[in-house]
């Protein structure tokens, strides 16, 4: 996330506006068409209206449930190479710690084991 937005299978619907701690956002609903391994995981993501970042998630553990199971902000921004990305997630387990970011990947990074 966010360049989840962006893969095949994903279907984007908007919720139309929604609020956050950090102000107003666009509210987007992901759900997946046969792909991974929790094809009928259904997330919301608060994209922030003048910033264009994240700045929460929720995630349903199933496409028909009412409530989330957890809703996270997103906050702490920092460049990584050429991009931005969040590593605090709203909680202490869903801290990314450490990030690095590189311009190429090591040789046999996709080579199966």
């Amino acid at each position: 996330m966010p360049f989840k937005l962006k893969d095949s299978g994903v279907t984007l619907k908007y919720l139309g506006e929604g609020k956050t701690d950090k102000g107003e956002a666009d509210l987007l609903q992901l759900t997946f068409q046969n792909v991974g391994v929790t094809p009928d995981n259904k997330y919301h993501v608060w994209v922030d209206k003048k910033t264009r970042l994240v700045t929460q998630w929720a995630f349903f553990p199933k496409f028909a449930d009412e409530k989330p199971q957890f809703i996270n902000a997103w906050a702490d921004y920092t460049r990584y190479g050429k991009i931005l990305l969040s590593g605090s997630r709203g909680t202490e387990r869903s801290t990314l710690n450490p990030i690095k970011v590189m311009e190429e990947a090591p040789a046999g990074s996709f080579e199966k084991w």
